[in-house]
């Protein structure tokens, strides 16, 4: 794998390949990287409650029946043994930069009964979407970039761009607002 797996243990960085090797067998050549940010990245993972964070950068926007095979896959390894959170990005959504910050596809245990009921009953609600935004994917991104751990392909800061500081702050901003609304 790459640099800075050094400071994961053993049962994860095994987990981290089984995550890669998984995507790589559904993305296969489309994969231009794949990514951790977040807790893990930071060196504040808990075993007991953090989520893995996951980016994947892809050449070419997913069709649905790949998306629906993410959902599929992601659905049965998250919580085996941790949560996984996951944002795939085309390069094509990275450069020129906007902000909220496109995607593909995102998956989360907060989005496990959605992918579950849509997959079961399709409505084309979420695969069929072409208007997928996240403002969160600027401090992700920040992250990585100052963190982050590149687990295949090209370096982070060949992958992704800088994200201008006023998105980086907004993206702060919106989760902290977002925070005190659900408290």
């Amino acid at each position: 794998m790459a640099k800075n797996l050094e400071k994961l243990s053993s049962e994860m960085e095994n987990y981290l390949k089984q995550l890669k090797d998984g995507l790589e067998s559904i993305l296969g050549d489309e994969i231009t990287g794949t990514y951790v940010h977040g807790s893990l990245a930071l060196g504040g993972f808990n075993p007991e409650r953090s989520d893995v964070d996951l980016m994947v950068v892809v050449r070419n926007p997913l069709p649905e029946n790949i998306q629906k095979e993410l959902a599929h896959y992601l659905l049965g390894i998250s919580n085996h043994p941790h949560p996984i959170e996951i944002s795939i990005l085309a390069e094509k959504q990275l450069i020129p930069w906007k902000f909220p910050t496109p995607y593909e596809f995102h998956f989360s245990e907060y989005w496990r009964v959605r992918y579950e009921q849509e997959l079961a009953e399709p409505k084309g609600l979420y695969f069929h979407s072409e208007k997928k935004t996240d403002p969160d994917l600027a401090a992700h991104i920040t992250i990585l970039h100052h963190c982050g751990i590149c687990l295949s392909g090209k370096a982070i800061e060949l992958a992704f761009p800088e994200v201008p500081k006023e998105d980086y702050l907004a993206s702060l901003i919106g989760d902290y607002e977002e925070c005190l609304q659900d408290i």
